[in-house]
């Protein structure tokens, strides 16, 4: 049986560096180039798989692409398992949590971009902001068009990234608008929101919600008055966007914030609710039971066991 590993991901990311909280860089910090793109090799990343639970980790203002050129594995998010085979590509966005497994013949590449960096191309290019959104997984044809463009772009990025020494940045940045349009073409037929307004809208919505347990808001009257809408416009832009209301989106990013401390084990379950912000804790293990029709210890001992 081929051995497989774990790549495992914690950071925090500073504006022009990339910090990794658990060292598997073999380095404490590695710095963006241009503050905009760092470039890993998947054969780099791999750490032996020597523990039975596999630690589900987030990362935050950073937008990612992993490519699988060769070699297999599997992408878990939370309570989901997503099979990997060669030429696979897919996009992480900020604050997805996630555990990457990939067997020791992976080839391919891991490009980080720096959210924040990305700001400036979303300003004249708005609808690409649902490319930073969105999670996308796709598994291409070998010698079809797609993939012999996506393999050029990365390549590309790759090649820019580890040898040029003039225009680095300029070259970098062309890539990198290149590989979002490309992603964006993936998507558009299913992008329902048109209008520049109800974009920024969304946008500023997502962001305030993937800070939620950082926020005294919870409500969803609260998140309108934060964005200086009003509750009918914000309701009428996410229905459009996903055909959820904002309530829906909220109760979910709770409960995706919940899950992800449930893989913290050297917490209680008592502690988590702490952390998070529930006051009251029967309350807590109400609310998670209502949406996931399983209680927080259940959670545990059917997916981290």
């Amino acid at each position: 049986m081929e051995k497989y590993y774990i790549y495992e991901l914690v950071n925090s990311l500073a504006m022009n560096k990339f910090v990794n909280c658990k060292s598997i860089y073999n380095n404490d910090e590695i710095y963006f180039e241009r503050a905009l793109i760092n470039v890993v090799s998947i054969k780099n990343l791999i750490t032996p798989l020597d523990k039975t639970n596999i630690d589900i980790y987030t990362h935050q203002n950073l937008f990612q692409l992993v490519f699988v050129q060769k070699g297999e594995g599997k992408l878990l998010l939370q309570d989901k398992s997503i099979e990997i085979k060669p030429n696979v590509f897919f996009t992480l966005p900020s604050n997805l949590s996630y555990s990457f497994i990939v067997s020791s013949q992976a080839k391919g590449w891991l490009l980080s971009f720096n959210e924040l960096a990305l700001e400036e191309l979303i300003k004249k290019e708005k609808n690409l902001v649902f490319v930073l959104d969105k999670f996308q997984t796709h598994n291409l044809i070998e010698n079809k068009p797609e993939i012999n463009h996506i393999n050029f772009i990365v390549s590309e990025i790759v090649e820019n990234f580890f040898k040029r020494k003039d225009n680095k940045g300029l070259a970098l940045k062309a890539y990198t608008e290149m590989l979002m349009v490309f992603l964006y073409d993936l998507i558009k037929k299913d992008i329902k929101i048109k209008s520049a307004k109800e974009i920024k809208i969304y946008r500023r919505f997502k962001i305030l919600i993937n800070d939620l347990n950082k926020l005294s808001v919870n409500s969803v009257r609260s998140f309108s008055q934060k964005l200086n809408v009003t509750e009918s416009q914000l309701r009428r832009v996410c229905k459009k966007n996903t055909g959820k209301t904002p309530k829906q989106l909220i109760i979910e990013k709770r409960i995706e914030t919940i899950k992800n401390a449930l893989h913290n084990i050297d917490w209680s379950i008592k502690q988590i609710s702490i952390n998070l912000g529930y006051e009251n804790y029967n309350w807590f293990l109400t609310f998670f039971k209502k949406y996931t029709g399983i209680t927080p210890k259940e959670y545990r001992q059917k997916y981290l066991v």
